[in-house]
């Protein structure tokens, strides 16, 4: 045993395997290290961190635009880089080249990017910076990406985005349409920006990724990358969103009552980082407009329910965020939800890991809530639940597994709606109204329930670039396919099953009028069971659309149980 005091940062590097391995001591801090090695001390000078750059040149002592994307470098077999402004995560990629839209006030502002291979991190950067003050000119600064100047690409003819096999550019399109991005020979890779915020990345041909927006005008931007990494271009699509009345297929309608505020000043944006339950649950407390709350790791409990309860605005909009190492623990299978979002509009909840709790993550009456990159695990019955007309939300690059353990019956991955006989629970007697809800790139499997369950009275909705793997499912409750869709006008797209218990992808009908019109595209199902890869009920009377670019194998019954159009 040696004891060795540790007066920084450091990294140690270890000369039988090779692996930086850091630590963090405060000064006079006493670190006990007992490894059959030989440790070689790097200075801490010799640490290499990426290097961050906007447009190609450095991030740190820049002046840039209010918005733009910054790109973190490769240090060689890095397969993810988290992202981090004034000390608040933002998010991480995990796809290269590393990029991350940056929004920020105008001032002084540090970003911080931390670069990790399989083992580990391998190093990190801050680069300070500045954001201009706006004016109504808006010179568009050399940080800004200009839409209108896209980066060097092959022929014209072969550049354009497309949704539903027309050109996206120009055209009048419904609320929730897929859109395919061109392949400019050797693309691997196509990262999709609506309206300047990132949606997603695709690594799949076809290069596909689900737009949802508003009425009214918008910019869709995809950059586009070879096997190298290296970006082949962009290509920028300016179309409009029409309201239902003009809607070529029953898509959503505009968000059943829009609440503009009436323009107050903005509310100001603060960030509370808490350390402990006591402290989360005073701070969701005391949460108004423009809060994020940021959760440094460590198991936050709570002796009550932990609810989200503020409604927040567009314009204002709220946040809890934290690590995978930040945990919210139920205390126990039969006890309270991991995290209840109950009547408050406009929340992102991202990163963290809910587990040991009765269900994971319930949001209730609430629009346009956003589960982003969370953990859901140790589940007693459904992981994330969104119900009670909770609608325009997104839940995506999460993972949910181990659900159901304490009612397998109920231990849906994801679950959208209420089904009829909760209706006079949650929607006083009516349909449970949770429209237009995005559910995309999500792994989901060991639940006891189908990975994904879509209720009848949801419209409208799109569930794309999921995993699901049914190994393990009870079978109660008529649980045997990886997703069940009850709801009306929903896209199935670009999905990947294996392992189903019965079928693949099942459509429903529990009440006359729904269980209809869905269209399920560019799956693939490894159905390695006795049924179908996809099974419709009453496929003649229902118009649901079965594409014929789905891939099924393994399955008993063969791919459907009606032709593919």
């Amino acid at each position: 045993m040696t004891d060795v005091r540790i007066a920084h940062v450091r990294p140690i590097r270890t000369e039988r395997a090779g692996m930086t391995l850091t630590r963090l001591a405060r000064l006079s801090r006493l670190a006990a290290v007992a490894l059959p090695l030989v440790l070689v001390w790097t200075p801490a000078a010799a640490a290499t961190g990426p290097a961050l750059t906007v447009d190609g040149r450095p991030l740190a002592g820049a002046v840039t635009a209010p918005s733009f994307t910054v790109a973190s470098a490769d240090l060689g077999s890095s397969v993810r880089a988290k992202f981090r402004l004034d000390g608040v995560y933002l998010g991480t990629d995990a796809t290269l080249p590393f990029t991350w839209p940056v929004s920020a006030t105008a001032g002084t502002h540090e970003l911080e990017v931390r670069v990790y291979d399989e083992a580990g991190e391998q190093g990190r950067t801050a680069a300070r910076f500045t954001v201009e003050r706006t004016t109504t000119a808006t010179p568009t600064p050399a940080p800004a990406p200009a839409p209108s100047t896209p980066a060097p690409a092959p022929a014209p003819g072969t550049r354009a985005l497309t949704a539903d096999g027309r050109p996206l550019a120009g055209a009048t399109v419904a609320s929730g349409v897929t859109v395919t991005a061109p392949d400019l020979g050797g693309t691997v890779k196509a990262k999709f920006r609506l309206d300047g915020a990132y949606l997603g990345t695709a690594v799949t041909l076809p290069l596909t990724w689900p737009a949802h927006a508003a009425p009214g005008a918008h910019q869709l931007e995809v950059r586009l990358y070879d096997a190298a990494g290296a970006e082949q271009g962009r290509v920028v699509a300016d179309f409009t969103v029409a309201g239902s009345s003009s809607t070529p297929q029953p898509a959503p309608a505009p968000a059943p009552a829009p609440t503009p505020t009436p323009s107050p000043a903005p509310a100001p944006v603060r960030t509370v980082t808490v350390r402990d339950g006591a402290g989360l649950a005073a701070a969701l407390a005391a949460a108004t407009p423009g809060t994020t709350i940021q959760l440094a790791d460590g198991v936050y409990t709570a002796e009550q329910q932990l609810t989200v309860g503020t409604s927040c605005t567009a314009a204002a909009p709220c946040a809890l965020r934290g690590g995978r190492g930040a945990v919210l623990d139920g205390a126990g299978l039969s006890g309270h939800y991991g995290l209840h979002v109950k009547d408050a509009d406009h929340w992102t909840v991202a990163g963290v890991t809910v587990r040991n709790a009765s269900k994971g993550i319930v949001v209730d009456g609430s629009d346009r809530v956003v589960i982003d990159g969370v953990e859901v695990t140790q589940i007693g019955a459904e992981g994330i639940h969104l119900r009670a007309f909770s609608s325009d939300g997104v839940v995506r690059g999460s993972l949910v597994h181990h659900v159901g353990l304490d009612k397998p019956q109920f231990g849906e991955g994801i679950y959208i709606g209420s089904a009829t006989s909760n209706w006079g629970t949650y929607s006083g007697g009516r349909p449970d109204a949770s429209d237009r809800n995005v559910i995309t790139g999500n792994r989901i499997w060991a639940t006891g329930a189908e990975s994904v369950d879509i209720k009848e009275g949801t419209t409208g909705g799109v569930l794309s670039g999921n995993t699901f793997d049914g190994a393990g499912m009870a079978g109660e409750n008529s649980a045997d396919s990886w997703v069940d869709v009850k709801g009306n006008d929903w896209l199935i797209s670009r999905n990947t099953g294996t392992n189903a218990l019965l079928d693949g992808f099942q459509t429903h009908v529990l009440v006359s009028g729904w269980g209809r019109r869905n269209v399920f595209t560019g799956n693939t199902a490894t159905v390695r069971a006795a049924g179908y890869g996809f099974r419709f009920q009453d496929a003649a009377t229902t118009g649901n659309v079965l594409r014929c670019d789905n891939t099924v194998t393994e399955a008993g019954l063969g791919s459907a149980n009606q032709r593919c159009a």
